[in-house]
């Protein structure tokens, strides 16, 4: 494309994004820490921070230890580890993506 009808899509791409009037009040009060209402609401999502990096740091660290278990018969020498990997590794990756998170979601009822 020509650049001058790419700058041209861009400047109408950027009008298009400035749709809010200039009258329109934001209400950042919300998570202000001047205002109460935003002290609370922050102190509130504070107090959650703990245990989302608790769940983020365990979940990693499961993660890697899964894999693991999984990666390693497949490097091993012994012949009924790497079938026993590569039958497991196989029927996994058979399943669609969806299939599995629906499955994991629902408990495949």
């Amino acid at each position: 494309m020509k650049p001058i009808i790419c700058l041209g899509l861009l400047g109408i791409a950027l009008l298009n994004l400035t749709g809010c009037s200039s009258s329109y009040t934001w209400a950042w009060y919300v998570i202000s820490p001047t205002h109460p209402q935003g002290q609370t609401n922050l102190l509130f999502l504070l107090s959650g921070l703990a245990d989302t990096m608790l769940l983020a740091v365990s979940s990693i660290v499961l993660s890697i230890v899964l894999g693991l278990i999984v990666v390693l018969p497949g490097l091993s020498k012994r012949p009924w580890a790497r079938a026993i990997n590569r039958t497991y590794v196989e029927a996994l990756r058979s399943v669609p993506v969806l299939v599995m998170i629906l499955g994991s979601t629902t408990g495949y009822q």
